[in-house]
């Protein structure tokens, strides 16, 4: 088997040249059937009563194991299904040789571990879930953080300092959580089988049953933070050393944070801002040095005021997600300069309860990504039930356009 890497004292490890932050999995979970005093593993979440053939098991690794960047092929050294309700676990024998193909020393099946499906480090027989520590080399983010142990809602700093000059150590989780082990079980093969019911609760059984509990469209996503939302937990800088010198731990987190926490999101970290999110270049402020855009040579400003936001989406695909704000351009003119998609939603239809305000009448929430499709999504989650748009069937009175705008060579 090959060799276990060892924690240091902040339960940080390393495989090659990746490096790995460890925590107590909640609620603490005994493993009692571990061999060695630390050992990697894989959990997997087969469905009820799911043959796993040699086909399915490859099928994972190439769609889902090998394209997260969190997951590595030393955590395949010891593979535990769990999380399913029969107690047999129907292995074909042809899967023998998929785990001599990937060094798998031990199989085991325990049907009431309850965990998502992901790496973990066992460490003294207790899980850890395993945080891949991703460098800050675009100094994007201004602190990275995760959620507080105490399982209270707040949030810390990692202790995971970057290595490169002045860059944060940025902390993901697998995003393997969402994805469960595929049945081959089509509609067409149960349809035969279907009780009595409407179709559309039919087919939500069906896919409870077949594929797990529908998840949140952002379950596993990865978020950053614009540092003018509080979060609980932590400071908020607002881009301005004085303003975070005298900004108090916050007692509660910003109506959107806690949105995106409850459909499943993860909060990474804080991201950087132009001081007090004003309409200045990012390099006009000093307080904290600007952000790099990976456009162009490399040295081209972010835009402000969301520039910190925006740097991070375009130069890192280990993030889904960058919250904003917008007053008069903050997120438009980042995602114009940095070349990534940046949405500014009708004002308050988006609660900016918990948000610092530059102008309260024009300020909203905003956000960046590099996927269009999954907007709607992330819209759905932070859209306030009670708003309407004004007026949403009467056409405008005029349009107004400055004709110093109008294209010179354009007679339209």
């Amino acid at each position: 088997m090959p060799h276990t890497p060892i924690l240091d004292a902040s339960g940080n490890f390393r495989l090659g040249s990746r490096r790995y932050l460890t925590r107590p999995v909640e609620p603490h979970t005994i493993y009692e059937r571990a061999v060695e005093e630390s050992s990697l593993v894989t959990c997997f979440r087969p469905l009820d009563d799911q043959p796993i053939d040699a086909d399915t098991l490859l099928t994972w690794r190439t769609n889902h194991l090998d394209k997260d960047g969190v997951f590595a092929p030393e955590f395949l050294q010891e593979i535990i299904f769990c999380g399913f309700h029969s107690r047999d676990l129907h292995l074909q024998g042809d899967v023998e040789y998929v785990f001599r193909d990937w060094h798998t020393s031990r199989v085991i099946n325990e049907p009431y571990l309850c965990v998502d499906t992901g790496p973990y480090y066992i460490s003294n027989r207790v899980l850890h879930s395993v945080w891949r520590v991703y460098e800050d080399r675009q100094l994007a983010f201004v602190q990275g953080i995760w959620p507080s142990t105490d399982n209270d809602g707040a949030f810390s700093q990692i202790n995971a300092a970057g290595n490169g000059y002045r860059g944060h150590g940025i902390a993901v989780p697998t995003r393997l959580c969402m994805l469960p082990i595929k049945s081959s079980t089509s509609m067409n093969q149960v349809s035969a089988h279907r009780p009595s019911m409407p179709d559309s609760e039919w087919i939500t059984a069906f896919l409870s049953r077949y594929t797990g509990p529908i998840p949140s469209p952002l379950k596993g996503i990865r978020v950053a933070i614009k540092d003018n939302y509080h979060i609980r937990g932590t400071q908020t800088s607002l881009g301005n050393r004085a303003y975070f010198e005298t900004s108090p731990l916050q007692e509660n987190s910003a109506e959107v944070v806690n949105r995106l926490i409850d459909a499943g999101a993860h909060v990474v970290g804080k991201t950087h801002l132009s001081s007090f999110a004003m309409m200045e270049h990012p390099t006009q402020s000093v307080d904290y040095q600007a952000p790099f855009n990976p456009r162009g040579d490399g040295y081209l400003i972010t835009g402000g005021s969301s520039g910190g936001s925006a740097a991070a989406i375009a130069s890192y695909d280990w993030l889904d997600i960058a919250i904003c704000s917008d007053t008069a351009g903050s997120a438009r003119i980042p995602a114009l300069q940095t070349g990534i998609f940046g949405f500014r939603p009708s004002t308050r239809s988006i609660s900016g309860e918990g948000l610092v305000k530059a102008w309260p009448a024009v300020d909203t929430p905003a956000w960046f990504g590099r996927d269009l499709e999954m907007f709607p999504d992330v819209f759905s989650v932070l859209r306030q039930a009670e708003w309407e748009p004004e007026n949403p069937h009467e056409p405008p009175f005029e349009i107004l356009y400055p004709t110093d705008f109008i294209p010179e060579e354009n007679d339209q």
